[in-house]
């Protein structure tokens, strides 16, 4: 278990699966991981495509075809139901933009509902050694569950990672939200996640 430092990206399932389909018009596929602000490459890989060799070049470069689990995937962060207004003014020697960004947050139970849903899946991707990226909030309960889950046989479902979470006493819950904000450095934990 790692946190994504700027410019790393793992490869989406969607995206390994793209990238396989293009190495057979191929013979090598230049990949480069790089924050969107600088132009410092942070990660390259260079996947060899001749002869068939895309996944066993992948497998030798540690490039895992990675499951995503959280929101943005097909829920956008933000819904925006109108575009935003720019209004500029000029003062003397400056001039004053601004842009309005009329986005809305999400919902709070979408979050949730989706953190659930994904929870239960990073619990049985974990159990199978598939690798996988949460969102915070994913992460957040699948971490609160994990430990409490290891009797469960078979598949863990939602409404496993549901009850898990209503057994947890209120004062535990809010001590193992703020050890995980100290942990993953998030220096405040929005209400709707207690």
């Amino acid at each position: 278990m790692a946190r994504l430092d700027s410019g790393q990206c793992p490869l989406y399932a969607e995206i390994y699966d793209l990238l396989f389909k293009a190495s057979c018009e191929v013979d090598w596929i230049l990949i480069g991981f790089y924050p969107c602000l600088t132009d410092q490459i942070a990660n390259a890989a260079i996947i060899d495509c001749r002869n068939n060799m895309f996944k066993e070049s992948c497998r030798r470069q540690r490039l895992k075809r990675t499951e995503y689990l959280g929101l943005g995937k097909t829920e956008p962060f933000l819904k925006q139901s109108r575009a935003g207004e720019t209004e500029i003014e000029l003062c003397a020697d400056k001039v004053n933009i601004t842009i309005e960004n009329p986005a809305e947050g999400i919902c709070p139970e979408l979050l949730f509902g989706t953190a659930i849903i994904d929870a239960a899946r990073a619990l049985n991707l974990d159990r199978s050694g598939e690798p996988y990226t949460a969102t915070i909030s994913v992460q957040l309960i699948y971490e609160l569950v994990r430990m409490r889950s290891k009797g469960i046989r078979g598949i863990v479902t939602i409404y496993d990672v549901m009850r898990l979470l209503l057994e947890i006493e209120w004062a535990v819950l809010k001590q193992e939200i703020d050890s995980f904000g100290v942990r993953y450095n998030i220096s405040e934990t929005p209400d709707f996640c207690l």
